[in-house]
């Protein structure tokens, strides 16, 4: 008996008279004894988990959970992978806001082109970052269509994020950004030359800032009714060109 990757974890062949078995405790003692990880690598600093592929960014994305956050682990794109093209694809964003994403992503300058059509908070490539949370070194294409809190790079930031660049088109309706819908966190080295329409709160960069912005710059048409800017909607932390 074969199990599915899931997430975090893929599985070795099982035998059926426990896999199959009627008891659950049984049956899920045989999923852990053959689980192994998914990824290439051990997750630390010095051997972070690879990321080869978008089955790879998929997994990611469902590995996160109320099980596991990623905190203290890292993930690096492999020098031989740089573009994903998640637009066709059952990709949902890294992190939620029950789930926040708190370990290192390294994209290795990759660019991960993204097709997001859902009237939901949170849509990005990633969906929440938490304080723990850092991501660098990638851009992003395509189009993201969402509610609130809705960017390319992230929908909510209270992490660490640089090196980051984005071409997307992002529609959605309060809190809107190029890069980040709502940052609350760290942004640095950034630039956004796509296009950003909403209701309130929409920026180039931030559609709301209460954190920090170094290094950004916007040429991008922004489009809102209120509380529109070219990087932040609305400022209240710090913003440094």
């Amino acid at each position: 008996y074969f199990k599915e990757v899931d997430g975090m974890y893929a599985y070795y062949p099982q035998l059926k008279a426990f896999s199959e078995n009627d008891e659950v405790r049984i049956s899920n003692d045989s999923a852990i004894s053959v689980r192994t990880n998914a990824f290439s690598g051990n997750g630390t600093k010095e051997s972070p988990y690879l990321i080869n592929n978008v089955n790879d960014l998929i997994n990611l994305s469902l590995s996160i959970n109320h099980e596991f956050d990623a905190e203290g682990i890292y993930y690096l794109v492999s020098s031989l992978a740089s573009n994903f093209d998640l637009s066709n694809t059952n990709f949902k964003p890294i992190g939620s806001i029950e789930y926040p994403f708190n370990g290192n992503f390294d994209g290795n300058y990759a660019n991960f082109n993204l097709y997001l059509n859902k009237e939901q908070d949170y849509q990005a490539l990633f969906g929440v970052v938490g304080s723990a949370g850092s991501v660098q070194k990638l851009s992003v294409t395509g189009q993201i269509y969402g509610s609130n809190n809705i960017g390319s790079v992230v929908g909510l930031n209270h992490g660490t994020i640089s090196e980051v660049y984005s071409t997307a088109q992002v529609y959605a309706n309060n809190n809107v950004g190029g890069i980040i819908g709502a940052n609350h966190g760290s942004l640095s080295i950034t630039y956004f030359r796509g296009e950003v329409d909403g209701n309130n709160y929409i920026g180039g960069i931030t559609g709301l800032n209460s954190g920090t912005i170094l290094e950004s710059y916007n040429t991008a048409k922004v489009f809102g009714n209120s509380f529109v800017g070219y990087i932040s909607g609305n400022n209240t932390g710090t913003s440094t060109n």
